[in-house]
C-alpha cells in the first residue's frame, strides 16, 4: 500500500499522491464537504476514527499548548472551547469538531457502504475486534494470528514506546509564516495516557456541563452517541 510521506520543500503532496499507485492509503484532517467528488460519493473507502469531545477537546489542547506560542491559537481552555462550540467555523483550523464529525456522519449514507467508522474508546476497550471489523470492511482475509499481532502492536502503551510512532512529532519543523524560509523546531508528544476519562482530570465540572450543554442536543439530533468513562 502507498503512502505519502511527510511533506518536504519542494514536493507537492496532492501530486505525491497522485503518482502512488493504488491501492493507496491517504490520511486527512479535512471535512466532508471539501472531499472530492469521489470522495464523498463512496467511490474509495473511508474510514473515520472518533473519539469523545470532552477527551479529543482535553487532549487537543493538552497538545497545542506544547507549541511554539506562535502556533497556539488559544491561551486557555475556556477559549478553546469558545473556538469549538459555535456555529462559527473559521476560529479554529479545520472548523469545528462538531462541523468535522456531523459532516462525515450526516452523509453516511450517501458513500454507498464506503464508508466505516472507528470509535477511539473501543480501540483502548476491544482493539482485537475493532482489527478484524476494519479488516472485513477492508475486504482482508487476516488469520486470527495476524489480528493478534497487530493487536499487539496496535496497543497505545506499545504506539508510545514505539520510536516510529511515539515520538512521530518531536522533532517537527514548522514554519511561523508562509512568506519567509524561518524554521522554528519544536518538542512535542502527540502521546499521553490514552484513557477514555481523562478529561475528568483537567475539565471542570462547569466547563463539562458547557460541552454538555452544546453538544448534547446537536448530538442527539444526528443520533451520535459516545463514551465518556
Amino acid at each position: 500500500t502507498g503512502e505519502v510521506s511527510k511533506a518536504a520543500e519542494g514536493i507537492n503532496p496532492m501530486r505525491e499522491a497522485e503518482m502512488l499507485p493504488s491501492p493507496r492509503l491517504l490520511t486527512s484532517h479535512l471535512s466532508y464537504d471539501v472531499m472530492p467528488e469521489s470522495v464523498r460519493q463512496g467511490i474509495c473507502k473511508v474510514v473515520v476514527v472518533l473519539r469523545n469531545p470532552k477527551s479529543l477537546f482535553n487532549s487537543t489542547f493538552q497538545y497545542e499548548m506544547l507549541l511554539p506560542e506562535e502556533f497556539q491559537e488559544v491561551q486557555t481552555f475556556d477559549e478553546y472551547l469558545d473556538s469549538q462550540l459555535t456555529e462559527v467555523q473559521d476560529k479554529i483550523t479545520f472548523g469545528t469538531w462538531l462541523n468535522h464529525v456531523s459532516g462525515w456522519w450526516r452523509n453516511r449514507e450517501k458513500m454507498k457502504g464506503n464508508i466505516h467508522f472507528i470509535h477511539y474508546e473501543d480501540m483502548i476497550q476491544d482493539m482485537s475486534k475493532v482489527v478484524a471489523d476494519l479488516a472485513k470492511f477492508l475486504n482482508k482475509n487476516l488469520s486470527q494470528e495476524a489480528i493478534n499481532t497487530a493487536t499487539e502492536y496496535l496497543q497505545y502503551g506499545n504506539m508510545k514506546t514505539n520510536p516510529k510512532t511515539g515520538n512521530a512529532f518531536e522533532n517537527v519543523t514548522v514554519y511561523p509564516d508562509t512568506d519567509t524560509n524561518r524554521q522554528q523546531m519544536f518538542q512535542a508528544s502527540h502521546m499521553r495516557k490514552g484513557a477514555i476519562d481523562d478529561w475528568k482530570n483537567n475539565l471542570t465540572v462547569a466547563q463539562s456541563e458547557r460541552i454538555d450543554e452544546y453538544l448534547y442536543p446537536r448530538l442527539e439530533k444526528i443520533d451520535l452517541k459516545f463514551q465518556y468513562e
